[in-house]
């Protein structure tokens, strides 16, 4: 008996040793929780109460997101307890903020010489700042019913380009929200949303770009000094461009007799669907039989280019 019970207690030793240096391995070489299954749970008790959904699908390759949407992050410890799993936020989740959309009708985004993408997650009514580079800087406040967010490179950084991956941050909003309102402005700097629904989306680029990959709004309102701004979605009603220096590219569903327009033009060019307008010595006016949006386009020195689907 006691010779079987060194050889059971040498192969328990032995398995430990095992399956420390498989975990070892995996950790070193990138193995990850799925991100699926991060992002479906709820702050409890102190805890990331998380309650793995029936099924889900992942890619093995760290940098794609898994269902259509993002989450939070990262490495986590589990710790069973009745088919759910907890999880230690502060040491496991790189969340440099968040913030609570409950009460607010507007989301202003400014980001000041830094690069952020947004992306859809399942955050349950908040937004998260996360995957934060060490050179950036998140501030956030209320102010009536309006959620203000910046987004800067820290102060006193000099010779950084917001390309730099230490000047990059993501922000994660509720999947398939739509905001009243959300404004999304850059000064030198990058906005590169996936995804945007709102009733009204105003973008403001100063000398940086913003780029919609897939918008759904009922009013657009884009004003672009020496920046660009490209849009691709559906504007249900109203349209106003305002192009000074810079380039704006819109990619509408619909066709182009669906808006009625207003245009001005001074050394700048308008082109819809093909069509260009340049150096107008006052504003034209085209309507179209049957169309229920409008279009109010202004162009000074920059170019606007309008194209659609139909």
């Amino acid at each position: 008996m006691k010779g079987f019970t060194k050889v059971v207690l040498i192969l328990a030793a032995f398995s430990f040793l095992f399956g420390t240096a498989i975990t070892v391995a995996a950790a070193a070489l990138g193995g990850r929780m799925p991100r699926e299954a991060v992002i479906d749970g709820r702050w409890e008790d102190g805890k990331w109460r998380l309650t793995y959904p029936d099924s889900f699908e992942y890619s093995v390759h760290d940098d794609l997101k898994c269902v259509e949407e993002y989450d939070l992050e990262d490495e986590l410890d589990i710790m069973s307890v009745e088919g759910e799993a907890l999880y230690d936020v502060e040491s496991d989740l790189d969340i440099l903020a968040e913030m609570s959309t409950s009460g607010c009708s507007k989301v202003e985004l400014s980001v000041e010489a830094a690069s952020v993408e947004i992306v859809e997650g399942k955050t349950y009514g908040s937004i998260y700042l996360t995957e934060a580079g060490e050179y950036i800087q998140c501030e956030q406040k209320v102010d009536d019913d309006t959620l203000e967010i910046t987004v800067r490179r820290k102060g006193g950084i000099k010779n950084i380009s917001w390309e730099d991956g230490r000047a990059h941050a993501v922000l994660v909003i509720p999947a398939g929200e739509m905001f009243h309102e959300m404004e999304l402005s850059v000064g030198a700097g990058n906005i590169n949303a996936d995804t945007i629904t709102a009733n009204k989306l105003e973008l403001e680029a100063g000398a940086g770009s913003i780029t919609i990959h897939s918008g759904n709004v009922y009013e657009l309102n884009i004003d672009c000094a020496a920046g660009s701004v490209e849009y691709n979605g559906t504007v249900e009603q109203e349209l106003e461009a305002d192009c000074q220096a810079g380039s704006i590219e819109l990619y509408l569903a619909g066709c182009k007799e669906d808006f009625n327009y207003k245009l001005e033009v001074s050394m700048g060019n308008i082109e819809i669907d093909g069509e260009t307008y340049r150096s107008f010595e006052t504003e034209k006016h085209f309507n179209n039989e049957g169309a229920v949006k409008k279009a109010e386009l202004e162009c000074e020195v920059g170019n606007i280019q309008i194209l659609f689907d139909e």
